[in-house]
């Protein structure tokens, strides 16, 4: 009965198209340093088969993988469980692999990424769901961070704020016109807009919305930095993830940017008060 469980589960799936050489995107998927440009806030990777493949968010989520093969540049499958990810699963849960292929293509790379190991039981929607909008969102990240800026340091902001609220009570919360992002809720994936966050107006391409859960934009006018904000349930609760992620702006605009960020999280009604995480390149 275990194995028949084991079995009936979904996989997540991405497809990406990157416009770098599977070797660029290679190293930044196997590359402590590269890593934490992009992905994690920590990383420590042995890259080699059966070894470390160990991130986290600044003790927040750790994953603690490893190496099941590793076939450069094309292939890398980490094996890792569930309590390793985020806590315990809901319910027997069958092994975790995340396969990542690589194939050069048109002048670039396709990505293709297979997350397996979730239930098809209902209490892992929230699950299933969650990581896919991670994945999507990460991903996402790689590319900006190999096709716009390759090799430099990362300056990151992030925060994650519980509300005893539903989800779509926080998002209209948050993009409603009297929340700290509003008119997100408005605007179409793909769009090029100007769009009112970190206290002013501000040019942005709208990389990813999945309304009611995740938008992404990518602010054009500040370096092409990468603003996003993801509602999902953990410990019971709707959190609100929120990243600033620059690669150019300098020190005092970035820390600016992040204090402006607190200001109106702190503003928002929730549930506790955000817990904030920064890192400064260069400091």
């Amino acid at each position: 009965m275990k194995a028949e469980r084991a079995s009936q589960t979904r996989n997540v799936e991405c497809d990406l198209h990157i416009n770098a050489a599977p070797e660029a995107v290679w190293k930044a998927l196997t590359d402590s340093q590269e890593l934490v440009r992009w992905f994690a806030l920590n990383a420590n990777i042995v890259p080699e088969k059966g070894g470390t493949y160990f991130l986290s968010w600044e003790g927040e989520y750790p994953w603690d993988a490893r190496i099941d093969l590793i076939e450069p540049p094309g292939h890398l499958r980490l094996a890792m469980g569930w309590d390793s990810m985020s806590g315990d699963a809901p319910g027997e849960a069958a092994p975790s692999l995340i396969d990542i292929h690589l194939e050069a293509a048109g002048g670039g790379t396709n990505l293709r990424l297979a997350h397996s190991g979730f239930s098809m039981g209902q209490e892992w929607d929230e699950d299933f769901e969650s990581t896919r909008n991670g994945w999507r969102s990460e991903l996402r990240t790689l590319r900006l961070y190999v096709e716009k800026h390759l090799g430099h340091p990362r300056s990151t902001y992030f925060s994650r704020k519980p509300f005893d609220l539903s989800r779509e009570e926080v998002w209209k919360l948050l993009t409603g016109k009297d929340g700290p992002w509003p008119l997100l809720g408005d605007v179409q994936q793909g769009e090029r807009v100007r769009v009112d966050v970190l206290g002013g107006t501000h040019e942005a391409r709208v990389e990813l919305l999945d309304r009611g859960r995740a938008v992404i934009l990518i602010l054009e006018d500040i370096g092409d930095s990468h603003f996003r904000f993801e509602l999902a349930k953990d410990a019971g609760r709707i959190n609100a993830f929120t990243w600033l992620c620059s690669w150019r702006l300098p020190h005092e605009e970035f820390t600016a940017l992040a204090s402006t960020l607190d200001a109106q999280l702190g503003a928002v009604p929730g549930a506790e008060p955000a817990m904030t995480k920064r890192s400064v390149a260069g400091r």
